[in-house]
This record gives C-alpha cells, structure tokens and sequence, in this order.
C-alpha cells in the first residue's frame, strides 16, 4: 500500500537555481547516516559541496535530463528528496554527468571510480537509448514518508511515457523498493572496501506498445 505523501511535500519536475544550496547537502542528509560506504566516498566538506552544486546545475540547465524534485513547503527553497533522471544515448554520451565532473581531492577517487565506472549499463541496455537515474536520495529524516515513492513513481510515468527502458544502479538494501515499481535485478557487484557495499544493476522494461528502438 503505498504511503500518503504529506500536503506539505510538493513534487516538482525540475528544481530552480535557488535550491542548489540545499541540493549540494541531499546526498549526506540521505545517504551519510545509513550508508558508511557513500560518506568515504562523497564526504560532506565544502569542496564536495560546491561539486554537488555544479553537478546540479548541469543537470538544471541540461534540455536531456530531469531534476525530480521533493521540497518542503513549510522550508524556504529546502529539498527533501531529489531523483536525476537523464536520457542516455551511448553515442552522444549524454549520461553519467558524475564522470563528466571529474572528482574533487576530498573524493575517495579510486571507491568513486568503482562505483560511476562499470561497464554493466552500456552492456545490459545494449547500445538503446533509455532513461537512466543517476542519482535518488531522499533526507534521512523523511524517510517512510511516501517521498521516495513519489519520486520514482515520477520517474516511471516519464520513462514510459516516452517508450524508454529505465535502468538504475542501485544498493541492495533498496532493490525490492525498486522491484514494487517493475524493475528486475540483472547484475549485481561488490564495490571494494571493508563495508561489503553491494550495488544492483537493475532495468524497467518499457510497456511494449511504447517501446522505442
């Protein structure tokens, strides 16, 4: 059954410039208090801060890709979830911004590497065109709220929508939230580390009268 998202959550299809402070925090306040694997990686300093913030704007200013996007009514400009959703074409490279911004030196650069550069995507959407989420956080203290549901549920309205396969990677602990919404595990790998971080490569078929070639 899913969760009655507050009427103070509004879900939003791309964020204004004005969120960018509260967008470069959403990965610590979502990730950083469950998963020690994601603050070796992306720690909460300045210079990763200002990293986020560039990642976002692109994605902002990108006619290719979607800020989805939880805020809190009852905040000024606070985010409390976001989704980057981008239209991948392996020929025109036009995903995985996080490569194309290169790494900061707080960045652990070999785990980041790991994670950003496996060759699992190309090889499982085989060279089509799709959508792919980059990245779905929502803050630590909305969680089993509803936001998360909304958010992905936005993503699947618009990759179907538009005839596209949508492909994630995502940890293992989220993969069965993933599954109630038609995605299927096609791959699995363990990053390196001590924390035995597991991350699924994982794929929504598009409805078969939409589908694009």
């Amino acid at each position: 059954m899913a969760k009655k998202l507050s009427p103070n959550i509004k879900i939003l299809d791309s964020a204004g410039k004005d969120y960018l402070p509260s967008l470069s925090t959403i990965h610590s306040r979502a990730f950083h208090p469950i998963h020690p694997y994601h603050k070796r990686i992306c720690p909460d300093t300045p210079l990763v801060r200002a990293w986020w913030s560039t990642i976002f704007n692109d994605y902002i200013e990108s006619e290719y890709s979607y800020v989805l996007t939880a805020v809190d009514t009852t905040k000024s400009d606070f985010v409390a979830g976001v989704l980057l959703l981008a239209y991948c074409d392996f020929d025109a490279k036009t995903s995985n911004v996080f490569m194309k911004a290169g790494m900061t030196d707080d960045h652990d650069r070999a785990a980041f590497a790991a994670m950003t550069g496996g060759h699992a995507h190309e090889r499982l959407m085989k060279g089509n065109s799709h959508l792919v989420i980059e990245l779905f956080g929502v803050d630590h203290d909305y969680a089993g709220q509803g936001v998360g549901q909304a958010l992905l549920g936005r993503a699947c309205e618009l990759a179907a929508g538009g005839g596209y396969d949508c492909f994630v990677q995502a940890n293992a602990k989220a993969a069965k939230f993933y599954e109630k919404q038609g995605f299927e595990v096609r791959e699995s790998s363990v990053m390196p580390g001590e924390e035995m971080y597991v991350e699924c490569q994982m794929v929504r078929q598009a409805p078969a009268n939409l589908h694009k070639e």
